[in-house]
């Protein structure tokens, strides 16, 4: 058709971009944008911690760090000269030393508390602003929950938002909250090593940076393709439960119990599987990790007792660089021993990255070929040569709906419309092109500015703590405002007055209600949502397919009569 042939051209250079943006997907950047928004932004009161409280926390974290390493070099120190008095028999000095031993772990074990307690402040607020942030993505004005969905590119979104930050922040608070004692501890210890023996200095680094090179060219890019191997199939368990539980009395009614625990023990074996992979290389890097940390704890004295068999150090100062080695030794691997943890890091902010990068891609990966304006003269609605094309995951590859010269028709104020045809010819896919849901096809809408929209499924949301909500927050859903009285009329005009004296009654309304009165009761909310509206457009996609003829033609009759005041129109979806 001609509508499909128009869009060749700019189909093969979507699929370009498209493959841009995926090849793009780079987790420092994810890191970075986690830590400007943490650190730079400016933030609402939702998130908790503004930016000045963050910073503080860093600070007192790191102030605590440097502390615990500095107490630590003179732990060191203090502790090789009581090894010394020992070797001399000098007992007042060794129980000097030994008191400032206990003043010195006192005031480490302070420093450690302090330096515990900033860092899981940090962590509780890193998390929740980057949550919130994550959050806005998901439910801005680009619908990205809804386009994740129809895409079905980023999958587990659930599992992103929660455990997937989760995760990359206490991980990442951990690792920084060491460095500044890494730092710290390395050039106090290096310098008395390096006063003890220069050797020692030379040989410590040498293999230090060895483990290193051997740890990042043998393990690093495996570990993380297990990782996220492992991530993605344990969300995809993650989400098949959750499916089910939202799905329960359908699978009831089919008598599926053995089918669905069928497909969720086969997720639970691919899960198995995957961890299988990553044990491997998990078990691997610990067995490389403990043979070179045992290798290394022979180094120390391999260099210093032919020092003091020569007589050139004292006893005190083998402990002093058998401590000072250790510690550095551990410092200089730092990165190399928490590579499982890097590699984790890795994966699940590449996961993110593909969360935060979604909309740009979706917009520019799917330009919109549909023309939409706003109302245009008397009528609330205009369609001119209007062809739907449904929505696909492989970019610009589209699924046509209705015939080549596509659909025409204007509603004005007063009027109703009702679409019919047989079941797939896109009758509902007019209506999600209508309220702005998909944006692709072929022809020109214009459009009056308030449009409200009801689905063949009613939604009924969950309580903020429980899946429990009161019959008014279900009325008054999303922001809509009417007093008792009001809403009592409203349940009456549905036929559900039965329900007007429990407006406060907080239970699981999509389990208590049957599917007819579910459709009802979003029906009065659409009541409640007109109140005010000047001129609106209502659209209405088989919403009473539940209900009987009688109480359709009720609701029918009722906001007819409410939309002819108002000056709106309807747009319904029906097969009777």
């Amino acid at each position: 058709c001609a509508a499909e042939t128009g869009t060749q051209a700019w189909e093969a250079s979507s699929a370009e971009k498209t493959d841009a943006f995926l090849k793009d997907v780079r987790p420092q950047r994810g890191l970075a944008e986690m830590a400007n928004q943490m650190f730079l932004q400016s933030r609402s009161r939702e998130t908790a911690c503004n930016r000045w409280q963050a910073w503080f926390l860093a600070a007192l974290m790191a102030a605590a760090a440097v502390q615990r390493a500095r107490f630590f070099v003179e732990f060191t120190n203090v502790q090789g000269g009581s090894q010394t008095a020992i070797q001399r028999f000098r007992k007042s000095e060794f129980w000097h030393g030994r008191r400032r031993m206990l003043v010195v772990i006192l005031k480490t074990a302070l420093a450690a508390v302090v330096q515990e307690y900033a860092a899981t402040r940090l962590k509780i607020a890193w998390r929740t602003v980057a949550t919130h942030a994550t959050l806005c993505t998901y439910f801005g004005d680009s619908n990205a929950f809804y386009l994740m969905k129809l895409d079905g590119t980023v999958t587990n979104p659930d599992h992103r938002i929660t455990s997937d930050i989760h995760t990359v922040v206490e991980y990442t608070v951990d690792l920084a909250k060491s460095l500044p004692e890494h730092f710290w501890k390395f050039f106090g210890l290096t310098k008395m090593m390096w006063q003890s023996s220069r050797w020692a200095c030379l040989v410590l680094w040498s293999y230090a940076f060895l483990g290193t090179v051997l740890t990042r060219q043998g393990f690093e890019r495996n570990l993380a393709r297990h990782e996220m191997a492992t991530q993605t199939v344990e969300a995809h368990l993650r989400f098949t439960l959750v499916r089910v539980s939202e799905c329960a009395e359908g699978i009831a009614f089919y008598k599926a119990g053995k089918a669905e625990l069928q497909r969720v023990v086969a997720s639970l074996q691919r899960l198995a599987l995957a961890q299988h992979g990553l044990l491997a290389w998990t078990t691997a890097f610990r067995a490389f990790e403990e043979v070179y940390g045992r290798v290394a704890t022979m180094i120390p004295s391999l260099i210093t007792a032919p020092l003091f068999w020569q007589g050139r150090i004292e006893f005190g100062a083998i402990s002093k660089l058998f401590t000072a080695f250790r510690a550095v030794k551990e410092i200089l691997l730092f990165a190399a021993s928490k590579y499982d943890k890097m590699a984790s890091i890795l994966a699940r902010l590449e996961r993110l990255e593909e969360f935060r990068l979604f909309p740009e891609r979706w917009a520019t990966a799917r330009r919109p070929r549909l023309g939409f304006s706003g109302q245009r003269g008397q009528a609330l609605l205009v369609l001119e040569h209007v062809r739907v094309a449904v929505p696909s995951s492989r970019p610009g590859v589209s699924r046509w709906l209705g015939e080549n010269g596509g659909v025409s028709f204007a509603v004005m104020p007063g009027g109703s419309l009702l679409l019919r045809g047989e079941s797939g010819v896109g009758k509902s896919s007019l209506l999600r092109v209508i309220a702005g849901l998909w944006n692709e096809g072929a022809g020109e809408i214009f459009c009056c500015p308030s449009v409200l929209f009801l689905p063949q499924v009613p939604y009924l949301p969950a309580g903020g703590c429980t899946t429990c909500s009161s019959l008014r927050e279900q009325l008054l859903y999303p922001e809509s405002l009417a007093s008792d009285a009001e809403l009592c009329a409203t349940l009456e005009a549905v036929n559900l007055e039965h329900l007007a004296g429990e407006l406060s009654e907080e239970m699981d309304w999509n389990t208590a209600l049957s599917g007819g009165e579910k459709q009802r009761l979003v029906f009065a909310r659409l009541l409640v949502q007109l109140k005010g509206s000047l001129a609106p457009l209502v659209l209405l996609d088989e919403a009473t397919s539940a209900c009987s003829e009688h109480f359709e033609a009720q609701l029918y009759r009722c906001l007819l009569e409410r939309l002819a005041a108002a000056g709106g129109a309807l747009v319904s979806v029906g097969h009777r």
